[in-house]
């Protein structure tokens, strides 16, 4: 934890340090202060999601029942993060039949914010994603299927784990907090996560959840 806030932090001292330069020119003010703005937007999302695991781990989680439909939601979060996919032109290859379900509506919005989110994170420019839906006599499966950089055997086996993170270099946004959200989440609604990933091929998350909360 204390790295992952120690890197923004000593990126947000740099650059303001910087900022006291009467010298610096419009565009160089201007390129520090985006570098300060991205810095403390990994704070937040860092201290978001450290607030929602510890919540989802250590307190009793009230879960918000409803019916609803998970496919609408589903083209609602690909929609949500249209801004990030646009910027590597990505395609959505989508078979989201409609699909009614009783779950907790806003829990399994995050679920797959994470997971197409790092679908978007780890595909290449001109990609593409493909986000299917089945619906079984009691439950549903949803496969988000990527062809980017894919996982060896070893950052597979640690994917789950809170702080992993199989980009040592860092050179891609996130904090390992991701996935170890996703698993609690899917757990408390009585379903289940797989990953199947290769490297350089892509991965592919599938998630099974009960079409009726009990």
């Amino acid at each position: 934890v204390s790295h992952e806030f120690k890197t923004p932090l000593a990126t947000i001292q740099g650059y303001v340090t910087l900022l006291e330069d009467d010298k610096l020119t419009k565009e160089e003010r201007s390129n520090y202060l985006n570098i300060i703005f991205d810095a403390t937007k990994k704070l937040t999302n860092l201290t978001s999601n450290i607030l929602k695991i510890s919540k989802l781990e250590n307190q009793e989680v009230e879960i918000s029942k409803k019916e609803y439909n998970v496919s609408e939601q589903l083209r609602e979060v690909i929609i949500l993060l249209q801004a990030s996919w646009e910027k590597k032109n990505i395609e959505f290859n989508l078979d989201l039949p409609d699909c009614m379900v009783i779950s907790d509506e806003e829990l399994l919005q995050q679920v797959w914010m994470n997971v197409i989110s790092n679908a978007i994170k780890f595909s290449n420019l001109d990609g593409r994603i493909d986000v299917s839906l089945v619906s079984r006599s009691n439950y549903i499966s949803v496969v988000i299927k990527d062809y980017g950089s894919g996982m060896d055997e070893e950052t597979l086996s640690h994917v789950f784990e809170k702080f992993y993170q199989g980009d040592k270099s860092h050179s891609r946004d996130g904090n390992g907090l991701g996935l170890s959200l996703v698993k609690r989440i899917v757990t408390i609604c009585h379903g289940e996560i797989k990953l199947d990933s290769k490297l350089n091929e892509g991965t592919t998350v599938t998630i099974n959840l009960p079409i009726y909360f009990d």
